[in-house]
């Protein structure tokens, strides 16, 4: 899976406050169901090991 990059210079200043919105709507809410924390914990070590080996 490749990493999405966004460049938040070319895009309205509206669009990057929706575009935060979102993603904190979206962390939210995976952080407020049972087990939601240790799961995004577990992707984030996850990550961070597949980064390590490029």
């Amino acid at each position: 899976m490749s990493d999405i990059k966004v460049d938040v210079s070319s895009i309205t200043p509206e669009a990057q406050y929706q575009l935060a919105k979102g993603c904190l709507e979206f962390y939210f809410s995976i952080v407020s169901q049972p087990g939601g924390r240790e799961q995004l914990d577990a992707w984030k070590a996850e990550h961070l090991r597949k980064e390590s080996r490029t």
